[in-house]
C-alpha cells in the first residue's frame, strides 16, 4: 500500500454525535463538545477511516482516522449506504473515544471488518466529514465526484440480510447460470417465472428493491462514478454491474407481469374502482425502485459511449429518488455532468429555485 500504515493510524481527537449526511440536518442535536483536527487548507484533503479487524463479530468496533490528500494513492474503499433513523444509534470506538453512529452504519462496519488481521481503509461521509463545519462540509461535498472516482472500490451497503435474502441469492445464481448457458447473453425475463424458481423469489427481489438504499438520490452518482462497485447485503456480496443486469431483466418481467395482475384484479361490471386503485398503487411502489438499476444502466452506457446527458434528462432519471433537502436532487447528479456542462450552471442557486427545477423535472418513463 502506497500510503504507509504509520501515516494512516495518525489519529485526530474524537468525541462526536451522529452527524447529518451532506446538506441534511438533524433535530435535537446535543451540545456535546466536538473535537476535529482541521483539514489542511492547501491542496485538497480528506479523512480516511481505518477499520481495525476483529476476531469475533461481537467484538467492539474499533477505528482510527487519518488525513490524506484527495488524490492519494492509498487504496481506500468508499461506502454507499442509507442513513437510517438518526435516533437509532449504536456506539463504535475511534481511538479511545466513543462515537455514536446510526444502526445501519454500525451493521455495515460490523460486517465489513476483516478477520485476517488486516485493517480496512474506508471513506464514510458521516464520519470522515465534520458535518457541523459548514465550510468543510460544502468543500467535501464538492469533492464527492473525485472521492468516489478515486476509490479502488465502492461498497454498496443495502443493509443486513433478511429471511428472504437466501431466496434472492438462489434466484440470482439461477439467473446467472441461465445467462451463461445462453451463450453469455442475458437470460430471458421468463427466467423469473421458471418452475425451478422458488415461489418466494419474486417476493425476495421486491423486498430487496424496497430497501431505503435504492431510493437515495446520491446512489446514482456513487454507483456510476465507481471504478469497481460491489453490492453488499449482510454477508452476501455481488458485482454491481452483473446484479444491475439481473434487476433490469427482472424489471422487464415484472412490468409485463404486473400489468396482467392489475387487469386480473380490476373489478368487472361495476363502478367500484377501489381494487384497481389499490393494485396500481402497490405495483407503482415496487416499480419506482426498479427504475434505479434501469436508469443507472442507461446513463452508464451513454457515458461509456462518450455522450453527454443533459441536466434535465438526469433530473428525469433521478426524479423518483428521494432527498430530504431538495438541493440534493441537484448535487447528487452534478458529478455526472461534463466540465463544459457544469461551467454553464450559475455558481449560486437558491433552494426555492432548485426545488422548482426539481419539481419541473419529469420521472423517466417505465
Amino acid at each position: 500500500m502506497a500510503l504507509t500504515m504509520l501515516a494512516l493510524v495518525r489519529q485526530d481527537v474524537w468525541s462526536i454525535t451522529p452527524a447529518p449526511r451532506s446538506t441534511e440536518t438533524t433535530q435535537g442535536e446535543t451540545t456535546q463538545v466536538q473535537h476535529y483536527t482541521k483539514l489542511p487548507t492547501r491542496d485538497q484533503h480528506i479523512r480516511l477511516l481505518v477499520l481495525w479487524p476483529c476476531s469475533a463479530n461481537t467484538d467492539p468496533i474499533k477505528c482510527s482516522l487519518a488525513i490524506a490528500r484527495s488524490d492519494t494513492t492509498a487504496e481506500y474503499e468508499a461506502l454507499s449506504y442509507a442513513w437510517g433513523k438518526a435516533s437509532d444509534t449504536r456506539t463504535i470506538w475511534i481511538g479511545a473515544k466513543s462515537y455514536d453512529v446510526t444502526q445501519n452504519l454500525f451493521m455495515a462496519l460490523q460486517e465489513l471488518r476483516s478477520r485476517d488481521g488486516r485493517p480496512r481503509i474506508l471513506w464514510v461521509d458521516a464520519v470522515c466529514i465534520y458535518q457541523r463545519d459548514n465550510e468543510e462540509r460544502t468543500a467535501q461535498v464538492q469533492m464527492m465526484t473525485a472521492i468516489y472516482q478515486n476509490a479502488k472500490r465502492v461498497i454498496l451497503w443495502v443493509g443486513p440480510g433478511s429471511k428472504t435474502t437466501p431466496y434472492l441469492q438462489i434466484t440470482y445464481q439461477f439467473w446467472k447460470q441461465e445467462s451463461v448457458d445462453d451463450a453469455g447473453k442475458l437470460a430471458e425475463s421468463s427466467v423469473f417465472g421458471h418452475a425451478k424458481i422458488h415461489p418466494q423469489a419474486n417476493e425476495a427481489v421486491q423486498s430487496m428493491l424496497s430497501r431505503e438504499w435504492f431510493g437515495r438520490a446520491w446512489v446514482m452518482q456513487e454507483v456510476i462514478l465507481a471504478r469497481d462497485a460491489v453490492k453488499r447485503c449482510g454477508g452476501f456480496q455481488e458485482d454491481w454491474k452483473t446484479f444491475c443486469a439481473f434487476l433490469c431483466d427482472y424489471r422487464s418481467y415484472y412490468r409485463n407481469d404486473s400489468r396482467g395482475l392489475i387487469r386480473r384484479t380490476m373489478p368487472q361490471g361495476d363502478d367500484d374502482n377501489t381494487r384497481m386503485t389499490e393494485a396500481m398503487s402497490k405495483e407503482f411502489e415496487t416499480l419506482r425502485w426498479i427504475n434505479l438499476p434501469f436508469s443507472v444502466a442507461v446513463i452508464d452506457a451513454a457515458r461509456s459511449a462518450g455522450h453527454e446527458i443533459s441536466l434535465l434528462d438526469l433530473l428525469g432519471y433521478a426524479g423518483l429518488q428521494r432527498a430530504t433537502d431538495p438541493r440534493d436532487k441537484i448535487y447528487a447528479i452534478m458529478g455526472l455532468l461534463s466540465d463544459k456542462q457544469r461551467a454553464l450552471l450559475p455558481p449560486l442557486i437558491t433552494t426555492p429555485r432548485l426545488w422548482k427545477c426539481t419539481q419541473l423535472s419529469q420521472p423517466a418513463s417505465y
